[in-house]
């Protein structure tokens, strides 16, 4: 009998930078990605979690571009920009803008800052929102329209994911509400250089977290794919290349049928180029389940335990986004999609 395991899915944006602060961001990410999914994975270990590092990153970047003082520290710490010699405010702008243009082709994402009517918002935050973020900046009355802007960012953000993501915002805001940022993000259509034939997906058994048996539409292809074992994950890897050459979806599949929450508390960012270091073509007998994973994540209590605590309200210091100094974060919101099928991601 087939069985289909647990997997771990890492989609990279296989392109590389040559500028040395192109670099350093990518690093950065990174670090940070793999510090969310494993705090994400400790809050909710059965539940399936797709978010995007990339969209995240930029999103609290925004917030580290209102932010002074030790609010800006703690921010560029957890971002993971003094680890890797991003000291310099206007540089690390600079890298994120040239970032959001160079991906904003495969990577559809709609940010959004909304701050309570009652506070002022300097206008270079504004300017730095629009010109490095593409970003949207409402000033709201959350008491009387906030379900009116609610409806507002949805369908903007829905417009700018091509209808993947329908509600990046929920409809109800708080009504005490100061700063809330949002964030929907989406792979742009991702279709595989070999793809799967739909006649041979199959309904097999497959392990939730090696303990829960179900059944899933699980897709076959026997193919000259690149494969890695890794012996020290105890897992091995394949990569399915998108027809772009840009992007590839890297899974990473345990050895043992029990041992993704083992692979996702070990897992760190050295690894990623660890496994781009061994995979090798070769033929492959592959077995993928086709899967839909659609998740928002309220990201506040994840930032605070990775170490980010000023902006949410412990003596704020946003002054480059107000001169108002009990300016504080009240939410950070993230919404991410994901689909893999016989065609692509």
């Amino acid at each position: 009998m087939s069985v289909a395991k647990a997997i771990l899915v890492l989609t990279i944006l296989v392109s590389s930078y040559s500028a040395s602060d192109d670099v350093a961001l990518a690093r950065a990410t990174n670090v940070f990605g793999i510090n969310l999914l494993r705090e994400l994975s400790s809050v909710k270990p059965r539940q399936n979690i797709v978010f995007s590092p990339n969209s995240i990153s930029v999103e609290v970047a925004m917030v580290y571009a209102g932010a002074a003082g030790q609010c800006a520290k703690e921010t560029s710490r957890v971002l993971g920009h003094i680890a890797v010699g991003l000291l310099d405010r206007d540089t690390v702008l600079a890298a994120y803008k040239k970032r959001i243009n160079d991906t904003s082709d495969i990577l559809m994402m709609a940010n959004a800052v909304l701050v309570r009517n009652t506070s002022s918002v300097l206008d270079t935050y504004k300017k730095t929102l629009q010109e490095v973020f593409a970003a949207r900046f409402k000033s709201v009355d959350f008491l009387a329209y906030g379900y009116r802007m609610a409806a507002e960012i949805n369908g903007w953000m829905c417009e700018k994911t091509e209808g993947r993501v329908e509600k990046g915002v929920p409809d109800g805001m708080p009504m005490n509400t100061v700063v809330y940022v949002a964030n929907a993000a989406s792979l742009a259509t991702l279709p595989w250089i070999s793809q799967f034939e739909p006649n041979n997906t199959r309904i097999l058994p497959f392990f939730n977290h090696g303990i829960e048996l179900t059944r899933k539409e699980v897709m076959t292809a026997t193919a000259n794919i690149r494969h890695a074992k890794l012996p020290d994950l105890e897992s091995e890897a394949i990569e399915l290349l998108g027809t772009d050459l840009r992007r590839s979806m890297v899974i990473v599949l345990p050895d043992s049928i029990t041992g993704l929450s083992k692979l996702r508390a070990t897992f760190n960012a050295q690894n990623i180029d660890d496994i781009e270091a061994e995979l090798r073509s070769q033929r492959v007998n592959l077995r993928l389940p086709k899967f839909k994973i659609n998740n928002r994540h309220n990201l506040v209590p994840t930032l605070r335990r990775l170490g980010i605590n000023c902006v949410f309200g412990i003596k704020p210091d946003l002054s480059k986004m107000s001169c108002d100094k009990n300016l504080y974060v009240s939410e950070i919101a993230h919404v991410a999609v994901m689909t893999v099928n016989e065609e692509g991601a």
